[in-house]
């Protein structure tokens, strides 16, 4: 009956004020400790080695070439020390994410147990797939680089493919199977896609957004175990 009434008040909140309330306990506040201060650490350096780009005196005609290139390089500083910051983050998470699972798991939904089943090398080997794409699509946006506006938004959307490509994995990854989490990932696309997209959007808040990698992780997992307990629920 307990077990009932708790199930039927969490169903009642909303998988963000949850996952806002998890976050804020002090397992998860640990936890965020270590990728908050590398990656603090990381953005304020690579801010100030990127823009350190000197802007050319002379002829406007025979420096605007040059100038115009140091101008951009200024302006994507700041933006890649951002995207490279939230990726240190990604990957310190990416080890943190199996113990973040199992907080949520006993806080919330400890009757529902969870089928990883993936291995090392698999999970090696979908890494090795998604950065080999990553940098694949970096290369070919090259140009896309030196329109302003379209740069940002380019570097961005590279950056939203490997913030939601490796969070979900790495959630779902240590709660479904493999047969289970193709399904999931179908019957959830849109749900999971449109969360992540406004979390990634937040991340790029400077500082606050180094604390955003390991909140989706949260409300990935929420939203995967949710998925689980109607699916047992109709089984």
């Amino acid at each position: 009956m307990l077990i009932l009434q708790k199930g039927l008040k969490m169903q009642k909140k909303s998988i963000f004020s949850l996952s806002f309330s998890d976050f804020l306990t002090k397992e998860f506040l640990l936890l965020a400790i270590l990728p908050f201060v590398v990656s603090a650490g990381l953005f304020f350096g690579l801010y100030a080695i990127l823009i350190d780009v000197p802007i050319v005196e002379g002829s406007f005609f025979t420096n605007i070439f040059t100038n115009l290139i140091s101008m951009v390089l200024y302006a994507l500083g700041g933006i890649a020390s951002v995207m490279l910051s939230l990726l240190s983050a990604l990957i310190i998470i990416g080890f943190l994410t199996p113990y973040a699972v199992a907080i949520v798991h006993k806080r919330h939904y400890y009757e529902i147990k969870c089928d990883a089943s993936i291995t090392i090398v698999q999970s090696l080997i979908f890494l090795a797939k998604t950065f080999a794409t990553f940098f694949i699509l970096l290369i070919l946006f090259t140009p896309l680089y030196f329109i302003p506006a379209v740069n940002a938004l380019a570097l961005q959307a590279l950056f939203f493919y490997l913030f939601h490509t490796l969070l979900v994995f790495d959630v779902g990854t240590n709660i479904f199977n493999s047969s289970e989490y193709k399904i999931f990932k179908k019957k959830k696309y849109f749900t999971i896609i449109i969360t992540n997209f406004v979390l990634f959007i937040l991340s790029q808040i400077p500082m606050v957004g180094l604390l955003i990698p390991l909140f989706t992780v949260i409300v990935i997992t929420h939203i995967s175990f949710r998925y689980k307990k109607e699916v047992l629920q109709v089984q």
